[in-house]
């Protein structure tokens, strides 16, 4: 069972009437003790929050978290700019699961716009000045990539990342 908590206040902050909370940002806990789970807003500015709280859930140095906070700001990006994610009552929900040898993180949008042709993430051919270089760029920084979702429904994109530890003393 999931249970949903306040993370933090924003301009997005109204209270939910279902649970009395503040609406976004949001956490989501969940019964694996290797996984964690929050929402935010659909503004371009939810977005240092959202690396703050990846900071302390992955517990790895900025220098070392760096692959992770970037691959994140690019799918959050990308969630705002093509997905109902972007609307004013929009959403970003960001997982990121530690295993034993990496981190599997996934972030997933609100599905497509209203009246918009539906998209699905691919990678550009011959990325145009400023546009289709963010998956290139995620498939650069992680081990793997792949999104999963259906036409007409929330897309989640997720990578796998490379846990990095300290050498042995």
């Amino acid at each position: 069972m999931q249970e949903i908590t306040r993370l933090g206040t924003g301009r997005d902050s109204t209270p939910d009437p279902s649970t009395g909370l503040s609406r976004l940002p949001r956490r989501i806990s969940c019964a694996d003790p290797n996984r964690w789970i929050a929402e935010f807003g659909h503004e371009a500015e939810h977005v240092r929050p959202a690396a703050r709280w990846l900071l302390r859930a992955c517990g790895l140095p900025v220098a070392e978290a760096q692959p992770l906070l970037t691959a994140m700001g690019i799918l959050y990006a990308n969630a705002l700019e093509h997905t109902a994610s972007g609307l004013p009552s929009g959403a970003v929900r960001i997982s990121l699961t530690q295993e034993p040898f990496s981190f599997r993180l996934a972030v997933t949008d609100n599905g497509p716009r209203p009246g918009e042709p539906l998209t699905f993430p691919t990678l550009a051919e011959n990325p145009g000045p400023g546009t289709g270089r963010g998956l290139r760029r995620l498939s650069d920084l992680a081990l793997y990539w792949e999104w999963d979702g259906c036409a007409g429904g929330p897309i989640t994109v997720w990578g796998v990342f490379d846990r990095h530890f300290p050498p042995a003393r």
